[in-house]
Parts: structure tokens; C-alpha cells; sequence
């Protein structure tokens, strides 16, 4: 898709060239540090329609926008994206508009470093807008939109530098998105920047859900002392109006628990972000509207004195999400279970389904082989799922064994991660039929094999992965004592059980979409199963081993070779008995890999008891701590900056959809309605 208009920025960015930010994770690259960090900007034109019927706009802006029209917000993008294949939004804006004069004001935001929530650091900033009337070209952006930098943000950065806390200075804020009359004397004409170089995307992608939340309870500890309860974490922003004597602080804490003391919130996380803001208020009414959103339930609000109570509030956003599912069962904490993975992967799913939408806010690739089917399990949405897909496809061009996250200007690989991809690919194609997607992704997926095959030793397995680092699980204390040589520098690593059986697994699920979609392609699964089993498995123990010198099996060697169907006939029942003798003795990624891998050889039973158990491991050991969202480990103090929502951890939806679902235990009966 090709913009009419110009992509505008302002004097301080027009004449920076654009930073090649691209690179493989160990390769040794120097990139400068962009000039500018935390730079909020606000674009204003005003239009004159005559009418107002069938308006639409195609926008977008790098790093991101919110578009306010007559003084109202509209919606916010774009999806983070890599410059040439980027993206943009169309929205019709007819109900936002009047005939005659009407106002469009646009907040942009760079952020500035290299993080994995933006594909920022990049020296590119700005907007681009067309203004149609059904097919007709109205007007866009040009040199005649007037900017000013908005200077009342202010703050550091939390997480993996993703996020700039905003300490908010009233006394310097105009009212340059909400009022018409805003005095523009101290605003300068934006710059068209010829040489821009985002190429777009054919279609447009989605907005993100917007709406308002009020509190489930408001609580005032004493005079200016302030504790709300949102009832769930939840994604978004706080919202209020206030009004104190110009100059006088607020303080804003948010967190995902309490203290010792139930009514102050633990501001400083678990994940690695501390929410903590201070205001400074105007003297006049102050609109409280911070930019970016946060993971939270709780706030503290700590003034000098009261303040009305009525107008708080939180605005959520994430994805659409509507949900097409339901499940009923009378077996103990299905329904708990069900209920916080649902949470979680309807909160994690922003422009892109993310890992952790705290302190990373990073689309990663392994993550999505759990919250990929999840969401689409509960929603139905083939779209989104594409969307997410094709994000990792264009990783290729960084690295033909495709980049651990995508999207972001952080370059991390991990090799676990992307022999999953071709899995993932196979999944969409089966739950959705769509088999154009498929055959356009195949060649990616043949590379991808290609590129890891350069690791085979004479036998045809991997060994000395050394570009790429081995996962196997994470945390490290997640691993169940896996003996193997994965991290000493990466290099000299072993001839190891996990990255062989993730590459059979690529191996088998590129030969069966092949299959699928008839196209020819030699196969080697198979005589790669017969050495993997040749090398790690032990008779003498019936287990399969971490290493070929057999001398410790992992629930992970063991839990894969079921998944991917490696494990001959006679091998299984002893390895699932290890399997439920150990239980859940992994992190609650690989967890998935474990459920499904019962599955497999119709362990229905054994599945359900591993998900619903009530040990340290478990998801009821999240929900004995009060989650509303499921969590990255399997409690909060079992990894030292735990995120307490992550979607994944959500594959009982994906066991209960696909295995669990209108089948009887002892335990008692599991049913999953559709809604039409």
C-alpha cells in the first residue's frame, strides 16, 4: 500500500539518517545511540468537510500514535513492525466529525532505544495520514500540519528498558489534543521527509480494543491516602480527573500485589518494572491520561489532600477478543484453571500476542506455539494468528534460522524457539484450513531446516548449535537437572537430546504440511528418529537420555520423543509412568510439550491428573496465590523477576480444547460449548 501523502516529522529528525538496526544476536555490531529517547510529540491539523459521511483515514506513525479528532480519542497503532514491510490502520471516523471545522490531532512517540517492545533506536520518527471520502482523496499529511514537542513526560525507563515511566508536569501541558482553540504560537510547521523508506503492508492491521473499567472498590486510608482494587490484573492505563493547587504533587503506585499491608500495593514488581509516578498539578482541573499501558490491579494514590473519586477509572486495551468458547466441568479447578489462562492470553494479546506484556512487551517466538492455538481456541480469530505468523516470517531476513523475537530492534535468537516455527505453521494449517498461507510460508520453512542442517554431524544430528542459544527451559531451575553443555558461551555445546528432538519435530511437521499440501519433498524424520533413539535412548533404564553418554534422563528428553511421536510403541508406557511419577518438574512452557505428549499416546487420564495437580508445580498452586492471569513460573518465588501474567502458561486451554474435551474421568466430566 502506497500513502498520497507525505511521511512528516519535525526539524530535529528530518535530517537523521536511518539506522540499519539488524544483526545476528552474537555478531559483534556497533550502532550508534539515537539522539533522542522518551520524545513525545503532538501533530495538529485542522480540515473543513462539507459533509461528513463514509470518512475514513489510513494511518500511521513510528514508534506509535493516538489520534484524537474534535478533541476525542479515536484509536491508537500502529503494530510495531520492520520498516519495510510496516504497518498501518483504517478507520472510519465519520462519527468523530461535524460539517465545517473539525480538528485532528495526533500524539506521536519515539521511544529511542534498542528494546523489544519497539523497533526503535532507528532515527525514525513521524506520520503519515490520507483522509478519504469513500474512494475520493480529501487530504493528508503535509507541511501544513503544525507539531510541538511535548515536554510534561519525564521519567526512566523499567523492564528491559521498554517503558518510560511518565511523571507527568501539568504546569507545561497546552491542551493540544483536546481543545480546537489551543494556542498554536509555540508550534512549528512539520517537515515532509523525502526520504523516508517505510514500505507498507497491503492491508491494514487491526486496532487494538479500547474501553474504560471502573473499580471494583475504592478505599481511603486516611486523608490523601488512596487504595483502588480493580478486581483482576488487567492491561491498560489509569484514568482520572483531579484538580489541586498548581504545583502540588500526586503520587501514582501500581503493581500486581500488596504489602504486608493490604491496602499499599507492591509498586516495585516482581518483573523487573517499578510504577512509580509523581504529577504535578496545574492548579485547574487536570486530566490524568498517561500514554503507554501497564500490567496491574492495584493503585495507590498518595496527595496532599481529597480528591473526587468518581472519574477513576482504567482503560483497557488489548486485541478484539471475543469469545467462542466455554467450558463446563464438575472436576476440581478446571473452571479456576481455565479462567486465569483465559486472562492471561486475552491481556497478552496486543498488536501482536506477547510473552510478558510487562517487562519485555515482546512478541517471542517460542511463546507463541502455546499462546497462538490458545487464542485462537477461545476466539476463533485466523486472522490474528496469521498476522502473527507472517511477524516471525519476516525475521528471515535477519537470520534464515528466524530471530527469537520479532518486530523489535533487540536482536535475540534462540534455537529451540525457532525449530518450533514450522510446528506452528502446522498447527495453523490444521485448525484452519487456510492452505494459501501455508504454501506462501513453505519455502521459509525449507530454509530454516537448510540453515540448522549446517549443525549436522556425520549421523545427522545436531551438535555445536553454537549461533543460536539452546534453551531447553527457562528458567534455569525449571530444567530438572538436564546434563547436558548448552551455554558455555555457546560454544563446544553437546550433541544434546532437546535441540535434536525439536529438529526431528520441524523435520516431521514440514513433511506433513507438505503432505497436506501436495508438494514433493524428501523426507528424513524418520531415519533421524532412528539415530536420535540409537543415541540417547537407554534399554537398561527405558528412558531416553540428555546426552549420549546416558547418564541422566530430564523429563524434557523424555516429554519430546512422546510429543513428536519419536518414542516407539513399546517405549511408552515406561516413559509415561517416569512422566507421572515426576509430574509437572518443568516450567510451565515446557509443560505444554509434557500434556500434549500423554496425549499422544492417549494418556487422557494421566493429562488431566498432571493439570489439575496441587503440588509447588500447578497451575492451583497460582491460583492459591491469588492469580488472576497465570503466571510465568509456577509461583511467585520460583523465578527472581517473575511476570505474573503470561500467556505461555495457558496450555490447558489448548489440552482441554483438544484432548480433555467431552470425556469422562474419575475425577468427573470436562465439556467445551462453542458459541455460535
Amino acid at each position: 500500500m502506497k500513502f498520497q501523502s507525505p511521511w512528516i516529522t519535525t526539524e530535529e529528525f528530518v535530517d537523521l539518517p536511518p539506522l540499519n538496526m539488524y544483526h545476528r544476536q552474537f555478531e559483534k555490531k556497533s550502532i550508534p545511540k539515537s539522539q533522542y529517547e522518551n520524545y513525545h510529540v503532538c501533530f495538529r491539523k485542522k480540515i473543513y468537510l462539507q459533509k461528513c459521511e463514509d470518512i475514513h483515514i489510513n494511518i500511521s506513525a513510528d514508534d506509535y500514535y493516538k489520534l484524537y479528532i474534535n478533541g476525542s480519542f479515536v484509536c491508537q497503532g500502529p503494530a510495531c513492525a520492520y520498516p519495510e514491510c510496516y504497518s498501518y490502520n483504517s478507520i472510519n471516523i465519520s462519527r468523530c466529525l461535524a460539517p465545517g471545522e473539525n480538528v485532528i490531532a495526533v500524539h506521536v512517540f519515539y521511544h529511542g532505544r534498542i528494546n523489544r517492545a519497539y523497533f526503535s533506536g532507528d532515527n525514525r520518527m513521524g506520520l503519515v495520514a490520507d483522509i478519504y471520502s469513500g474512494d475520493e482523496f480529501v487530504c493528508g499529511t503535509d507541511e501544513s500540519w503544525r507539531y510541538k514537542r511535548l515536554e510534561e513526560f519525564s521519567g526512566e525507563t523499567i523492564g528491559y528498558d521498554t517503558q518510560f515511566l511518565e511523571n507527568i508536569d501539568f504546569t507545561k501541558k497546552d491542551r493540544h489534543l483536546k481543545e480546537a482553540d489551543t494556542d498554536e504560537s509555540q508550534y512549528k510547521n512539520a517537515v515532509a521527509n523525502s526520504a523516508d523508506d517505510h514500505v507498507f503492508i497491503d492491508t491494514p492491521t487491526p486496532t487494538v480494543d479500547v474501553y474504560s473499567v471502573k473499580p471494583k472498590e475504592i478505599i481511603k486510608i486516611e486523608k490523601g491516602k488512596y487504595f483502588i482494587d480493580f478486581g483482576t490484573e488487567l492491561s491498560g492505563q489509569l484514568y482520572m480527573k483531579v484538580k489541586g493547587r498548581k504545583g502540588q504533587n500526586m503520587r501514582i503506585l501500581c503493581g500486581e500485589e500488596l504489602l504486608e499491608n493490604p491496602l499499599y500495593v507492591r509498586y516495585d514488581m516482581r518483573c523487573n518494572c517499578t510504577y512509580d509516578e509523581t504529577l504535578i498539578l496545574s492548579g485547574n482541573e487536570d486530566e490524568v491520561e498517561f500514554f503507554d499501558y501497564k500490567m496491574f490491579r492495584y493503585v495507590n494514590v498518595f496527595t496532599d489532600s481529597d480528591f473526587d473519586t468518581s472519574s477513576v477509572c482504567a482503560v483497557v486495551r488489548h486485541h478484539k477478543f471475543e469469545e467462542k468458547i466455554t467450558v463446563s466441568s464438575n472436576i476440581p479447578h478446571i473452571k479456576e484453571i481455565w479462567g486465569i489462562c483465559k486472562n492471561a492470553v486475552r491481556y497478552g494479546a496486543q498488536e501482536a500476542l506477547l510473552d510478558c506484556p510487562s517487562r519485555e512487551k515482546g512478541a517471542y517466538l517460542g511463546d507463541f506455539t502455546i499462546s497462538g492455538p490458545s487464542h485462537y481456541h477461545l476466539t476463533g480469530d485466523k486472522e490474528y494468528f496469521k498476522k502473527n505468523l507472517y511477524d516471525y516470517a519476516h525475521t528471515a531476513k535477519i537470520s534464515r534460522g528466524l530471530m527469537a523475537v520479532a518486530n523489535a530492534s533487540y536482536m535475540q535468537e534462540f534455537a529451540d524457539f525457532s525449530l518450533l516455527y514450522p510446528l506452528q505453521v502446522l498447527n495453523y494449517l490444521k485448525l484452519t484450513g487456510d492452505s494459501d498461507a501455508a504454501k506462501e510460508l513453505y519455502p521459509l520453512l525449507v530454509d530454516l531446516l537448510h540453515e540448522f542442517s549446517a549443525y549436522e554431524r556425520a549421523d545427522g544430528l545436531l551438535e555445536n548449535v553454537k549461533d543460536k542459544p539452546n534453551l531447553v527451559d527457562w528458567p534455569e531451575n525449571y530444567r530438572d537437572g538436564y546434563n547436558a553443555r548448552i551455554d558455555a558461551k555457546y560454544e563446544n555445546t553437546d550433541c544434546h537430546n532437546v535441540i535434536n528432538a525439536f529438529y526431528i519435530g520441524a523435520h516431521k511437521a514440514v513433511e506433513e504440511i507438505a503432505q497436506i499440501l501436495g508438494i514433493k519433498h524428501i523426507e528424513r524424520s524418520q531415519a533421524l528418529s532412528c539415530q536420535y533413539i540409537k543415541t540417547f535412548y537407554n534399554p537398561l533404564t527405558g528412558l531416553f537420555c540428555d546426552t549420549e553418554d546416558k547418564t541422566h534422563s530430564a523429563i524434557h528428553s523424555n516429554a519430546l520423543p512422546l510429543f513428536f511421536g519419536i518414542a516407539l510403541p513399546e517405549m511408552q508406557e515406561c516413559i509415561k509412568n517416569y512422566i507421572v511419577d515426576k509430574g509437572l518438574c518443568c516450567g510451565v512452557y515446557m509443560s505444554y510439550f509434557v500434556l500434549k505428549g500423554l496425549a499422544r499416546i492417549g494418556a487422557y487420564e494421566e493429562e488431566l491428573k498432571l493439570l489439575i495437580n496441587e503440588s509447588s508445580n500447578s497451575w492451583v498452586n497460582m491460583i492459591n496465590e491469588g492469580a488472576t492471569t497465570c503466571y510465568e513460573a509456577w509461583g511467585k518465588e520460583q523465578k527472581w523477576n517473575t511476570s505474573l501474567c503470561h500467556p505461555w502458561a495457558s496450555a490447558p486451554i489448548i489440552a482441554i480444547c483438544e484432548d480433555l474435551n467431552d470425556k469422562c474421568f474419575e475425577a468427573g466430566e470436562i465439556f467445551v460449548k462453542r458459541i455460535s
